[in-house]
């Protein structure tokens, strides 16, 4: 059987749309991690936690991904609604993301989907 698969890609809350050395580093990190994920060939689904940021992360991070927002009172919260999102949209096997791990490789996402199976 052929499931569905899906990458949650998970920003954190933070102000990423100011000059803050700090926050320039951090953005070049989660650039380097979706082009990462985007080697899966997969859908991806960017999920943030700021409301408002959610046209700004579709200019910054471009066409392709799904965008959601992650609502809930706590991160456990937002990550199991995220989960609940893609499984909505009719994803199957879903893996959630950190966008900011410092070594991500291709052969962790491709070990991690067969764990899943």
């Amino acid at each position: 059987m052929n499931k569905k698969k899906a990458i949650l890609f998970l920003i954190e809350d933070e102000d990423y749309f100011n000059n803050n050395r700090l926050i320039k580093l951090k953005k070049l990190l989660i650039k380097k991690n979706l082009r990462i994920v985007k080697q899966m060939q997969m859908p991806i689904i960017v999920c943030y936690q700021n409301k408002e940021d959610g046209t700004q992360f579709m200019r910054w991070l471009g066409a392709g991904p799904l965008y959601y927002f992650a609502e809930g009172e706590d991160k456990g919260k937002k990550l199991e609604n995220a989960f609940y999102y893609a499984y909505a949209k009719g994803y199957m096997d879903v893996l959630a993301v950190g966008s900011k791990l410092v070594d991500l490789s291709l052969d962790d996402l491709t070990e991690a989907f067969e764990l899943l199976e």
